[in-house]
């Protein structure tokens, strides 16, 4: 830096460049000593301070929508903790799954661990292992926490788990009743191909000659079949009739939301 000859002063001219870094403001000292005695420098230190123009940085915790394991391949859930703006230091979070319907163990492997986003960059991901299974069990979540290691900052999200497994059929046998004058309970046995990790639940229509099914009374609620069991039974009343008749059959269509379509059918004989 130089004065020139007849001048009393002289500028010092810096270029601050845009790093996109958050950081507090920063502090420099620029200090000067002479070249050649021609003045007498009384203070030496000037000292310049640079303030942060970036943004304070947004924390975000995403999940993605995973596919269960098929056959032990595949089968990760990436949550990703992101910042907006990148960091001139280390951030680090205690992160765990402590929610959802699905259940750790039997659908996933726990997290229980400690991540951090390096200075500079602005996410980390954190996987939830998936564990493969053959129950069906219709859409699962799962809830991760993340919460800054002092710091005040906490974050929650629940990821989707879509689930691989094949559907249990199900299937309804056929039954003959013969009537009788008093009422009758017609029952029929529901099968599933295989266990279900929910209850299989079904509405129920029937159709017929109008002789027979202005006598039957359907029970009130859906047909189930409990999770974990592969058989349940359901039956409905016959009314009796004193009027000879011929024979009739009357068809009982299932539909539900957790396999496939059953259909049976009941024959009613009396003479």
């Amino acid at each position: 830096l130089t004065v020139a000859a007849g001048a009393t002063s002289a500028q010092l001219v810096l270029t601050v460049a845009d790093n996109g870094v958050f950081a507090a403001d920063a502090v420099y000292e620029i200090s000067m000593r002479e070249v050649g005695r021609v003045a007498i420098v009384t203070d030496a230190t000037a000292r310049v301070t640079i303030a942060n123009d970036e943004a304070s940085p947004q924390l975000t915790l995403t999940p993605e929508t995973a596919v269960e394991a098929v056959n032990g391949v595949g089968g990760v859930m990436n949550f990703v903790l992101g910042l907006s703006t990148p960091l001139a230091t280390d951030l680090s979070f205690a992160v765990m799954t402590n929610g959802g319907t699905a259940t750790a163990g039997a659908d996933y492997v726990a997290v229980d661990t400690v991540v951090t986003i390096a200075a500079g960059q602005t996410s980390v991901v954190v996987p939830v292992v998936l564990v493969t299974d053959d129950l069906a069990e219709g859409q699962e979540t799962i809830v991760l926490t993340a919460q800054q290691q002092g710091g005040s900052s906490s974050l929650q999200a629940t990821g989707v788990v879509n689930d691989a497994s094949a559907l249990p059929v199900l299937s309804v046998g056929d039954v003959s009743v013969s009537e009788g004058n008093d009422t009758t309970q017609v029952s029929f046995v529901l099968t599933l191909s295989k266990v279900s990790g929910v209850a299989v639940q079904g509405s129920v229509s029937i159709s017929g000659p109008a002789t027979l099914i202005n006598r039957i009374t359907l029970p009130g609620g859906p047909l189930v079949v409990p999770a974990g069991q592969t058989t349940a039974t359901y039956s409905f009343t016959l009314a009796g009739d004193l009027m000879p008749s011929s024979e009739g059959v009357v068809e009982l269509s299932v539909s539900q939301a957790v396999g496939a379509f059953g259909l049976a059918s009941f024959l009613a004989m009396w003479q």
